[in-house]
């Protein structure tokens, strides 16, 4: 991806005619009444130095991939992550479980950084941003051992009591176990009645076809009538396709 040569990728205040960053769109560290503690709780949370204070964007992710301009999967995925966004700037986060999947460069991490800085503005408790390895390791040790904290600070009850927790898919040959990690953290924390957001570069199919077909299913197959939204996540995704790149 190249650099901007309008702005030099800092953006322009409403946005660069050239690639549409806002310059303006960032938290505002200075009416803070603590910047230290934010930031200590940025990194608590395992949030990458460049991202703090950063605000996603729509804009940048409709410049970067204009090619799909007129692609109707894209502009619904665009316009789901937009409105988790907004849910979050509004401070009342989403009530539902997601499961968010995309290609590499398409903004989710980006997404994810900028929802818990927002979700921790606000004073929502924001658990660290772990992949699904990170998180079975915390669920079967912190489940036998209660004293037990993954790298040293964040125990099983905080985590699982958290306002907002994200968790990213891992994308080592270990992904066959996703699956049965996130149903079991997912089923837990909406018997807590939090809901759960779930990163990935795979598709929900694509993950659970390394498991059994009944448990599998158990995500894929359900029925939206009377549903738990917390139990079952809904699916926002973009998988580009040969066929629809430039519709």
């Amino acid at each position: 991806m190249s650099v901007c040569f309008k702005c030099g990728d800092y953006g322009m205040p409403n946005g660069c005619p050239k690639c549409g960053k806002d310059s303006n769109n960032t938290i505002d560290l200075e009416s803070m009444k603590n910047v230290e503690e934010f930031v200590n709780v940025c990194e608590d949370t395992n949030i990458p130095h460049k991202f703090i204070g950063i605000l996603w964007q729509k804009s940048i992710i409709e410049v970067d991939h204009e090619m799909y301009s007129n692609n109707p999967n894209f502009n619904r995925f665009l316009a789901s992550c937009d409105k988790l966004h907004e849910s979050f700037v509004n401070g009342n986060p989403l009530a539902t479980s997601v499961f968010l999947f995309a290609p590499p460069r398409f903004g989710k991490e980006h997404l994810v950084y900028s929802c818990m800085q927002l979700a921790s503005n606000h004073g929502l408790s924001v658990a660290p941003y772990l992949d699904t390895i990170e998180l079975k390791r915390l669920l079967i040790l912190g489940g036998m051992k209660p004293e037990y904290k993954l790298y040293g600070k964040i125990n099983y009850d905080d985590y699982m009591m958290s306002d907002v927790v994200f968790v990213k898919l891992t994308q080592t040959t270990y992904v066959k176990d996703s699956y049965s990690v996130l149903l079991e953290l997912v089923s837990r924390r909406s018997r807590l009645n939090k809901p759960t957001y779930i990163i990935s570069e795979l598709t929900l199919n694509e993950v659970t076809k390394y498991v059994d077909s009944y448990i599998g299913s158990v995500w894929t197959d359900v029925s939206s009538v009377g549903l738990n939204k917390l139990k079952y996540p809904s699916v926002i995704g973009f998988r580009p396709s040969k066929d629809l790149n430039r519709r």
